[in-house]
């Protein structure tokens, strides 16, 4: 009886004790924790580790963080590298041991964080250096290779799965700092993020990257909300679904300013930080690659990894502020916008609304350029996969607006601006340390069907492009006055053309480019300034049909160009013609032809070496070309003449040679010689209905104003007066420079 009774007295006071500790660890586990953390975190560090209130407890799983900081090392500058107001933690005590750890709610409060960079290092380095030194470690030392059944243990279970109902972190702060130069600091800030794993929700507030103290700008990068829902029953699924996603104003700022602008001054910043990373022996970044598992089998297509239903970005507006302009606006002005991105995958829908473009400021044009929309339709299931097929890019409505002064014009000036971003080049002795990449010559030998990338259609409708000439070139023209006879009376009653001239336009053009074929209708190409009708040529149908796989060879084969009834005003000034003057702007356009001072001093033939030939780029070959049911309208008096018929016009095998093994022609000498038959023929049909000499309409011969006195075909279309023209020298005409034959076979139907 005794040793029951001492037993049991055993066991009460045994029981009492575990009572007693029980209550003293959760009474005083949180401040041994944290007075553990003070102690070991400071001295592992180097610096002091504080915080203000820690409280745990396991019954109810709560813990309770207030006042954590780290502090800096002493050499730098800022007070804090990490600084923590408050967080709160609920977990499921009873979930604690089943495979699904449920945690009620995660709140962190006012989280700071500063990476500091000095000459000599940055204090991330510096707590590294003192943790390792803490710790024994020693980074030079040689790693030991582990068995191979430690490097590979069998996993029997699956691993534990985390369930956050909810997730709350408020006003983020990360501020990248420079001892030597404030001046480059810079804030990234977040008013709040939050995420809930039961419902699927991830939300996002008023993210904000600033600017660095060179620039004025505050802000770099501004984006007011991102909300997305996912499928909670997906996330640890194979493929995680994604039903929505909202991005709201993503807002980029671009600055211009004497002293610096943002690209270089972000290029500073990251050649700062770049230089703390650490290297081997090579100057190569070292990194650590993790072992990929294969699968046993691979004749199974893999899952994606995830499924986008919706997505929708609203307003992105890339914003430039210049001051260094004369006159220069307060705030930054729009740069680029789109109106809308909206990406359906499981669909394979992508559409792109409202591009804009804007014309810098002092032009009269709005926009530079315009788009209505872009879609693209891809076929989902080739999205993740080695191929990603694009059955159509259709584009709506793209408008160029350009616009010219006497000194500059929008395209030149925002290209200037755009240019002054890029950085200098690096010397020939850097570019050579680091090559440029070259395309794979495995890719690019596939052919189209075989590529990466397919494109089965592109469709562009209503391409306009528009030019605005000076105010000063767009006179008033009265008929019967002087410049009214200077222009071969071409101009009507108080005409005046301040409005955009369309250069180009076109209501449909259809790229294919697995079956080689190319289709436009509605092709305009406006007349050049100065002459009385607003299109040169009006074309409905222009087909063209090529062998796609010599697309990427050295010789593209065009098999068939067809023109279906073609439409030309033709129009003779009094040194020139509207075809010519079109033909010069071209060439002023591309820069290929120099001005005729220049070249009066130029040999007529320049052999040009075999390899200099070879590196001008692709050749082409066209086997056939037809235009068909055309007509011209002549202008050479007051009054047009009544429609002229063109005749038929055929080339065959241009680019060829029996003599020469390397078949092809240059494009622009194929072109050269399309052009030539076409002009040889619209002038000797309009020679043979008005009757002047082709060579006074070519201007051979000036045309003076007694010539066109004598004109008398108008709307009736009766032949006038043949007056054969003066042998005069025009100053039109410069030294020509023999070219070579191509092979072509051009033909006149009648």
């Amino acid at each position: 009886m005794k040793a029951k009774k001492v037993i049991r007295t055993l066991l009460v006071i045994l029981a009492a004790l575990v009572l007693l500790v029980v209550c003293d660890v959760l009474f005083w586990l949180g401040p041994t924790v944290k007075l553990a953390a003070q102690r070991i975190g400071s001295k592992a560090l180097g610096t002091p580790l504080t915080i203000n209130e820690l409280s745990i407890n396991p019954r109810k799983g709560t813990v309770h963080l207030s006042g954590f900081s780290i502090n800096n090392p002493e050499s730098y500058g800022r007070s804090n590298v990490v600084s923590l107001a408050s967080m709160d933690i609920a977990i499921d005590m009873n979930s604690i041991f089943s495979k699904t750890v449920v945690v009620h709610n995660v709140a962190i409060n006012s989280p700071h964080f500063i990476y500091e960079l000095s000459t000599a290092s940055d204090n991330i380095s510096e707590f590294i250096l003192n943790i390792q030194d803490f710790a024994g470690i020693d980074p030079q030392a040689p790693k030991k290779d582990k068995p191979a059944e430690a490097q590979a243990p069998e996993k029997k279970d699956k691993p534990k799965i985390v369930v956050v109902e909810r997730l709350a972190i408020n006003d983020v702060q990360f501020h990248i700092a420079n001892t030597d130069e404030p001046e480059l600091d810079f804030n990234i800030g977040l008013e709040q993020l939050t995420l809930g794993m039961t419902n699927g929700t991830v939300s996002l507030k008023n993210l904000h990257i600033g600017n660095p103290g060179t620039l004025s700008t505050p802000n770099l990068f501004t984006l007011d909300g991102i909300n997305i829902q996912l499928a909670p029953e997906s996330i640890y699924s194979g493929t995680v679904s994604i039903q929505d996603i909202q991005v709201r104003n993503p807002h980029a700022y671009l600055e211009l300013n004497h002293d610096s602008d943002t690209v270089s001054a972000f290029m500073k910043i990251a050649e700062n930080v770049a230089a703390r990373v650490p290297t081997n022996s090579t100057g190569v970044a070292t990194q650590t690659v993790a072992a990929v598992e294969m699968p046993d089998s691979i004749d199974a297509p893999a899952s994606p990894p995830f499924e986008l239903h919706n997505l929708l970005v609203d307003d992105i507006q890339v914003k430039l502020l210049d001051t260094t302009r004369t006159n220069a606006p307060a705030g930054p002005g729009m740069l680029a916008g789109i109106g809308s991105i909206a990406v359906k995958l499981v669909d394979g829908k992508i559409q792109v609304k409202g591009i804009t473009v804007p014309s810098p400021s002092g032009y009269t044009v709005s926009n530079l350029f315009h788009l209505a929309n872009i879609d693209v339709s891809i076929a989902p299931e080739s999205i993740f996969s080695d191929q990603v097929v694009i059955n159509e890019v259709f584009v709506n409505s793209p408008e160029f607006n350009l616009e010219q002064t006497k000194t500059t014009g929008n395209v030149t000036e925002l290209q200037a601006t755009l240019m002054r971003f890029v950085p200098p080049k690096a010397d020939a002795a850097a570019d050579q340390t680091t090559p440029a990449s070259e395309p794979d010559p495995a890719v690019a030998a596939l052919p189209l069907a075989e590529q990466p990338v397919v494109l089965h259609a592109l469709v562009v409708t209503n391409l306009a492009v528009n030019l605005t000439l000076p105010v000063e070139t767009n006179t008033l023209v009265e008929v019967g006055t002087a410049e009214a006879a200077g222009t071969n009376g071409q101009a009507v009653a108080k005409k005046v053309i301040d409005g955009p001239l369309t250069l180009v336009g076109m209501t449909l053009l259809k790229v294919e480019p697995l079956k080689g074929l190319l289709t436009i209708n509605g092709l305009r190409i406006a007349n050049p300034p100065g002459f009385a009708n607003k299109y040169l040529v009006e074309l409905p149908t222009f087909t063209l049909d090529l062998d796609p796989d010599s697309i990427q060879s050295d010789t593209l084969f065009i098999r068939d160009i067809l023109m279906e009834k073609p439409r030309i005003a033709y129009e003779r000034k009094i040194m020139t013609d509207n075809i010519k003057a079109f033909q010069k702007e071209i060439e002023k356009a591309v820069g290929r032809k120099k001005d005729d001072t220049a070249g009066a001093d130029q040999p007529e033939d320049v052999a040009e070496p075999d390899d200099m030939v070879e590196e001008r780029g692709q050749k082409v070959i066209i086997e056939h070309l037809l235009a068909r049911g055309g007509l011209v309208r002549a202008k050479l008096s007051a009054l047009p003449t009544i429609p002229i018929p063109l005749p038929n016009i055929e080339i065959n095998d241009l680019g060829k040679s029996e003599e020469d093994e390397k078949q092809g022609a240059d494009l622009t000498d194929a072109l050269t010689e399309i052009g030539d038959t076409f002009y040889e023929t619209i002038i000797g049909s309009v020679s043979s209905a008005t009757g002047f000499a082709g060579d006074a309409l070519k201007g051979v011969g000036g045309m003076g104003f007694d010539m066109l006195g004598n004109i008398r075909g108008g709307p009736t279309n009766a032949l006038p007066t043949r007056v054969e023209p003066p042998a005069v020298e025009t100053e039109d005409e410069s030294p020509k420079r023999r070219r070579r034959t191509l092979g072509g076979k051009p033909r006149l139907i009648n």
